[in-house]
């Protein structure tokens, strides 16, 4: 009985976010891209991401400060959201419902078996709710509204990017030491307003700069306590450090680390040596549960070759381990093996998310600084968008401009980059194939002409 109870509660859920789905997009603050349809993590991270390359190009300070809210799901007053979803313009018989969920709700604990007593329940979204995360993105949002209204912080053009959040993951973003402390007390004093905590001990301050002698630092302050400034940081999956190279470095160490946790998890289930699985099923597995995690975020930090070269050796160095071939086996036959190389799969990505951005709508503030940076950046600029336009004239696919002008749907697109990609890379694989076969047979006293 109470797994059916269940169900229906969710199905309910389902109904009600379906129907209030348009209120929440329509009043969502534009820096909230956290569990919102056609968005992603990766969009919060990309922001940040051009903030960094966008102080590169102009020699400014970056002051990003990634808050930590404790228990942020936990503590959402009931009467505070059922207020907003009020003034939102959700109609009163899907506020109804709403609010019987959260009024008079009780709840018990099950452990080893035995289940507590009822309690209460006065405060805080109910876990692995179908509506939880929309209700938190409302409850949180006249934070951002606040902090775009202040009108200071980063900006990148016209487009203000003083602030990015992912559900309950907020980075706020200024040039000046001062903005950022500001941008710092409107959450401070939002969170004491609505009685919940944000952790001076885990919420930290990055300063990122370009000049070797600086100024002496100031400190930054929450509730009377310092805050820490600290050289790098995990934000949304993506380690954030002190530049743009740090970034690319770290995640790239980082990455690796993971796919090599990643890749020994699944050892013990027959994955690896000539006992085991099918090369075929070996290699499904390692692109289904590995690459992923190899590849995480590069597609916005996009490193350079001597990075990518780390993420290369690893695959090249992992797929002999996994399939017991000789350390001496020739690197054209892992490829064959494992299909595309490592750049060659960040590009995909890369392009794949450049599509993201140019089908969102205008008012998006990646679709903004897009278009702002065309217009404005050089061929020699580090913005992601002038480095994602070298990838495009690599693979012979036309401009950005273009793109957006002539924009073919998701899978259209991905047809004609996974087409370009591997011509290009096929062209360039048999001429690395032709040079291999040449030294083997030279290497045999067979020496011929080509």
């Amino acid at each position: 009985m109470l797994k059916k109870g269940l169900v229906i509660g969710k199905l309910i859920e389902a109904i009600l976010r379906d129907r209030i789905s348009l209120d929440v997009s329509r009043n969502q603050n534009i820096f909230q891209r956290g569990f919102t349809k056609n968005s992603s993590p990766l969009n919060a991270a990309f922001i940040i991401e051009e903030l960094y390359r966008e102080s590169k190009d102009s020699k400014t300070e970056l002051n990003l400060i990634l808050l930590d809210a404790k228990s942020a799901f936990d503590v959402v007053d009931h009467q505070h959201l059922l207020r907003r979803l009020y003034h939102m313009g959700v109609s009163d018989l899907h506020w109804n419902i709403l609010e019987s969920f959260h009024k008079d709700s009780v709840s018990s604990i099950k452990w080893r078996g035995r289940i507590s007593s009822e309690f209460h329940v006065q405060q805080g979204v109910r876990q692995g709710g179908v509506l939880s995360t929309d209700l938190y993105k409302i409850y949180v949002n006249p934070l951002l509204n606040r902090l775009q209204d202040a009108n200071i912080g980063s900006t990148i053009g016209g487009v203000r990017c003083s602030a990015r959040a992912c559900a309950d993951d907020i980075c706020l973003c200024a040039e000046a030491a001062s903005d950022s402390q500001e941008l710092l007390n409107i959450a401070v004093e939002f969170a004491n307003m609505e009685r919940y905590l944000l952790q001076p001990a885990k919420s930290v301050h990055i300063r990122i700069h370009h000049q070797r002698r600086t100024k002496h630092q100031q400190s930054l302050f929450m509730n009377d306590s310092k805050l820490s400034s600290v050289k790098k940081s995990l934000h949304l999956g993506i380690i954030r450090t002190d530049s743009v190279l740090n970034n690319q470095r770290e995640n790239v160490e980082e990455n690796v680390k993971k796919a090599r946790r990643k890749a020994y998890s699944l050892f013990g289930s027959g994955y690896k040596g000539q006992t085991g699985l099918d090369v075929s099923t070996v290699v499904y597995l390692y692109k289904t549960y590995i690459v992923p995690v190899l590849l995480y975020g590069m597609e916005i930090l996009l490193p350079p070759v001597n990075l990518v070269h780390k993420l290369e050796t690893f695959q090249r160095k992992l797929v002999k381990e996994i399939l017991r071939l000789p350390d001496n086996t020739a690197n054209p036959a892992i490829q064959v093996i494992t299909g595309l190389p490592v750049e060659a799969q960040i590009h995909l990505r890369a392009l794949t998310f450049l599509h993201t951005i140019a089908s969102q709508e205008d008012s998006s503030a990646e679709k903004q600084i897009m278009y702002r940076q065309l217009q404005v950046k050089s061929v020699e600029s580090s913005s992601w968008f002038i480095a994602i336009q070298h990838i495009l004239w690599r693979y012979d696919l036309g401009t950005i401009q273009q793109l957006i002008e002539y924009l073919p749907t998701k899978q259209q697109w991905k047809g004609q980059i996974h087409g370009a990609v591997n011509k290009y890379w096929i062209s360039s694989r048999c001429i690395l194939h032709l040079i291999f076969l040449r030294m083997t047979l030279l290497y045999r006293g067979e020496l011929f002409h080509w």
